[in-house]
């Protein structure tokens, strides 16, 4: 499986009329909660590696700080 970012497909599709029925398809996919590799290589290297963790503790900050920027734009 490989994830997409849903709106901006959705923009890019609008933008070259695609039939409302492809649109719909693509707007009734399920929806999965996802931290982008580059976010997640940024975070380790400006937050985790200066300080000592271990593996599950330093997964269980990522994903809670992750969640926090989300909120605030979701």
């Amino acid at each position: 499986m490989k994830l997409i970012d849903k709106e901006a497909l959705l923009l890019a599709l609008r933008k070259k009329r695609y039939s409302k029925q492809s649109l719909d398809l693509i707007e009734s996919q399920p929806v999965v909660d996802a931290i982008p590799v580059d976010w997640v290589m940024t975070y380790y290297k400006y937050r985790l590696m200066p300080r000592p963790v271990q593996w599950f503790e330093a997964i269980q900050i990522m994903i809670e700080d992750w969640e926090k920027e989300n909120e605030q734009t979701n």
